[in-house]
């Protein structure tokens, strides 16, 4: 695997700054807040000479946009939503960090890769029939009015498998 996205890291930022410094295979990057979040991006050396920014947003996002010769930039999303309904506000809030970090790269025409742990199924939300404009499901439908599509779905002959 040449990227690694890594969520519910659990790390503090002080923690992170320490995480898989002696690899000798890839370079990370990681952010937290040290309770029940946390994500990482890791990247195989080479590769990390593409990088041209990181973004870490409330210990839940982390960002990485690779620039390649040419015009060439993508952007890959890391990112691990609340799960838990007593945070509703802070899952609203990242999702809109998330909106944000999307639009940018739409308006900056790069490419994009977004992946972690959602904490929702996309064929429950499916089944169900209905536009999520608020909720845990509200980032699915956010995906996909921006058009971006399961990979695993898409590129899997058996069943899918949960993580």
């Amino acid at each position: 695997m040449d990227i690694i996205g890594i969520t519910e890291t659990k790390l503090s930022n002080t923690q992170s700054k320490y995480t898989m410094n002696n690899n000798k295979h890839y370079k990370s990057w990681w952010t937290g807040d040290g309770k029940i979040g946390g994500v990482g991006i890791a990247i195989k050396f080479g590769l990390d000479k593409h990088i041209a920014n990181i973004i870490r947003i409330m210990g839940r996002i982390i960002s990485m946009d690779l620039k390649f010769k040419g015009s060439t930039t993508i952007r890959i999303i890391n990112i691990y939503v609340q799960c838990n309904e007593k945070d509703k506000d802070k899952r609203e809030k990242l999702l809109n960090e998330l909106l944000k970090l999307i639009k940018e790269a739409d308006q900056r025409k790069f490419h994009l890769v977004i992946m972690g742990d959602f904490n929702a199924d996309m064929e429950r939300y499916i089944a169900k029939n209905k536009l999520a404009i608020r909720g845990k499901y509200r980032i699915l439908q956010m995906l996909l009015d921006k058009g971006l599509y399961d990979t695993q779905k898409v590129t899997c002959t058996d069943n899918l498998h949960h993580t």
